[in-house]
């Protein structure tokens, strides 16, 4: 590909954004290692997920 000598292209750098955890995953944390004594099901339900749910969410938040 030719360009012009009069056209410059620049390169730009991505800048990473630092994200916060969000409010509930950060709950889930504070139940896991607190009230919940590692038991990630119920960690998970005290933070507000689905109960139906608690135990396919808790494994998938360690995973990760």
């Amino acid at each position: 590909f030719f360009k012009p000598p009069h056209i410059v292209l620049k390169v730009y750098k991505r800048l990473s954004r630092k994200q916060e955890l969000p409010h509930r995953r950060k709950m889930f944390i504070k139940h896991f290692l607190g009230d919940a004594k590692g038991n990630a099901a119920k960690a998970a339900r005290l933070a507000g997920y689905s109960p139906r749910s608690a135990k396919q969410i808790a494994h998938k938040l360690l995973r990760s």
